[in-house]
């Protein structure tokens, strides 16, 4: 079923679906970061 949903994305879907994962993650990750900054009372 996966494999069937990837090739009818097909590259450029697939593309865009890592895309989001990637900007996900560093939202994810800048986030996380805020959070320490915040605790440790430093940063802007």
């Amino acid at each position: 079923m996966v494999g069937i949903m990837m090739v009818m994305l097909g590259k450029t879907g697939w593309d865009m679906l890592v895309q989001g994962w990637r900007e996900a993650g560093v939202r994810a990750i800048k986030r996380c970061a805020n959070k320490h900054l915040a605790i440790g009372g430093g940063g802007n």
